[in-house]
C-alpha cells in the first residue's frame, strides 16, 4: 500500500497552479501552455501566450509539440486536465 506522502509526492510531479504557471511564465522558462477548451471558451478570453489544442483535436495534433518541452494544460475543470494529460503523454 502506497502512504500518502509518496502518493502525493508522485501526483505533485505532474501538476502546477496558476500561480507557478504565471511565475514561470514571467521568468521566461520554456513550455508550451495549452487550452484545450470548447472554441467557444476560448474567444471568450485565454491565458496570454497559450496555444489552442481543443480536447477532441489534441490525437491529431500532439505531433506538434516538441517532446523535450514541458506542456501545460489547462481547462475548466481537473477532469478535463487529467484527459488531456493522458492524451499528449
Amino acid at each position: 500500500m502506497i502512504d500518502a506522502v509518496s502518493y502525493f509526492a508522485a501526483k505533485l510531479q505532474h501538476e502546477t497552479d496558476a500561480s507557478d504557471v504565471y511565475a514561470a511564465q514571467k521568468a521566461g522558462d520554456a513550455f508550451v501552455l495549452v487550452d484545450v477548451r470548447s472554441d467557444e471558451a476560448w474567444r471568450q478570453g485565454r491565458i496570454s501566450g497559450a496555444v489552442h489544442v481543443p480536447y477532441r483535436d489534441i490525437p491529431a495534433r500532439v505531433a506538434e509539440f516538441d517532446p523535450d518541452v514541458p506542456i501545460v494544460v489547462y481547462c475548466w475543470s481537473p477532469g478535463c486536465n487529467a484527459g488531456a494529460k493522458g492524451a499528449l503523454a
